[in-house]
């Protein structure tokens, strides 16, 4: 069973994967939140006391396919991603991001100098 942590024990919230290969934006108020295995995202709604599934914007939960369950969610309000924070049975919460790749800058050099018939 999993309960609330007091607000001085909350879960931090990490920051989003910076990668030099990537442009990265960050939506306002929207984290990614991973929960421990075998904990779902109805039983995480009941232990914080509150129903946030409209907020949700994707979720992965299937268990075939990934070991926790994980979704993103839009929070406007601070006070539902405090409570968010205080589940025990939250892994992780992370500020969302999206990226997309960016082509590393060519090295400019010469050519390759041709070989001639002679310098065979």
């Amino acid at each position: 069973m999993y309960t609330l942590l007091p607000p001085p024990e909350m879960h931090p919230i990490e920051p989003a994967n910076l990668d030099w290969h990537m442009e990265v934006y960050t939506p306002l108020d929207t984290y990614e939140i991973h929960l421990q295995p075998g904990y779902t995202i109805a039983e995480h709604f009941t232990t914080i006391g509150k129903d946030l599934s409209p907020h949700i914007k994707r979720r992965w939960d299937d268990p075939e396919d990934f070991e926790d369950v994980s979704f993103t969610i839009y929070l406007p309000d601070q006070a539902d991603l405090d409570l968010i924070r205080r589940d025990s049975g939250v892994g992780l919460v992370a500020q969302f991001a999206e990226y997309q790749a960016v082509n590393d800058p060519m090295v400019e050099s010469e050519p390759p100098k041709a070989i001639t018939h002679d310098e065979l």
